[in-house]
């Protein structure tokens, strides 16, 4: 039988604990919005009120009425929930709710709506989606570059989590990639490697040109000549073979590899070779192992601080919003940390 109970209204409290809606209101929202006084005997009446009849205040109705409503909205441009434990954006929440928790905010989750190509969107009907929180932690790996820049110009607060390099520049928190990759390559340097091979991805994004960007600054570094320590960018079964060819033929001793899988696949191909990782050739990952399907392999390379960067993105956010900034622009770059596995070891003689 369905449940025809009549839910419990702002009005209903105040007619059991005797005061206006208008007090009713103002213990609600805590008083961050409203000029009404209430006394604490008056105030203790109407939460008393409030249990006893079980009320919900309305958050949908609270944002419309303006005013600063202490909910951060959360939306990333590809579907992130469910998660598991080894999930790439898992410690980015975690940052983000942990410093949403000590600073006193809720979370808004933003899940729905689809543009024909099904990628997430914040204007819908050419309206932004996320104007029912005070401002909004964005993040995903392939955002949409008009949507950042037209709530740039529309003066919308937000903070991406992941360089941008848009017309518009934007906020965000950022991983320093390029210093990482000069760090793991220094590390190569010193184990005696002075032949590379840069092994990358496509498209060519920020995340990715920063990798690149650190080799290209170690290779100066050293005045290593360029045409023995290669960049080379795919992920196709042809591309893996041919990259071991190139190993062989160069004598390569060091691979960087942006993506894991393409990792795998060469350390499978150098073992039907004779070739041992790290005795003959070492790898290293630039990043974190993700999406790996072989555990048994210790890689090494470099930790990306996610749970850092959510935490300093929501805190960059709130200070942004607490003076009131629209034009301002808060870009950190955060460093990594050095992951010494059991893929690497000395050059071969």
């Amino acid at each position: 039988m369905k449940d025809t109970k009549k839910r419990p209204t702002q009005a209903d409290v105040a007619r059991l604990a005797k005061v206006s809606s208008a007090v009713v209101s103002a213990v609600v929202s805590k008083g961050d919005s409203s000029n009404i006084r209430v006394g604490e005997e008056t105030r203790e009446r109407v939460l008393k009120a409030i249990k006893e009849l079980g009320y919900v205040p309305n958050m949908v109705a609270q944002s419309l009425a303006g005013g600063r409503k202490k909910i951060i909205g959360l939306f990333s441009f590809e579907s992130v929930f469910p998660k598991d434990p080894n999930d790439f954006f898992r410690d980015f929440l975690l940052g983000v709710e942990t410093a949403a928790e000590t600073m006193g905010y809720d979370l808004l989750l933003y899940t729905s709506s689809k543009n024909r190509n099904q990628q997430k969107r914040i204007y819908e009907n050419d309206v932004n989606r996320l104007v029912m929180a005070d401002g909004a932690i964005l993040f995903g790996r392939d955002p949409n570059p008009k949507e950042l820049i037209r709530l740039q110009k529309d003066g919308y607060r937000f903070v991406y989590i992941g360089r941008q390099d848009l017309k518009t520049p934007i906020s965000y928190v950022a991983a320093d990639y390029t210093g990482a990759t000069c760090e793991l390559c220094e590390h190569l340097y010193e184990l005696g490697h002075r032949k590379f091979l840069y092994v990358g991805d496509v498209p060519l994004v920020e995340r990715r040109l920063d990798r690149e960007q650190g080799f290209k600054q170690f290779l100066q570094d050293h005045q290593l000549d360029e045409r023995h320590n290669r960049i080379e960018r795919g992920n196709t079964d042809t591309f893996v073979a041919e990259l071991v060819e190139r190993i062989n033929a160069d004598q390569l001793t060091a691979v960087l590899v942006e993506e894991t899988p393409v990792a795998e696949q060469l350390v499978d191909r150098l073992a039907q070779q004779g070739k041992r990782v790290p005795d003959d050739i070492s790898i290293a990952i630039l990043g974190e192992p993700m999406g790996a399907m072989d555990l048994s392999i210790e890689w090494s390379g470099f930790d990306v601080p996610k749970v850092n960067m959510g935490h300093q993105a929501f805190v960059s956010l709130i200070q942004m919003i607490d003076a009131n900034l629209t034009n301002s622009k808060v870009q950190l770059t955060l460093p990594c940390e050095l992951r010494l596995g059991k893929t690497l070891g000395p050059a071969p003689i």
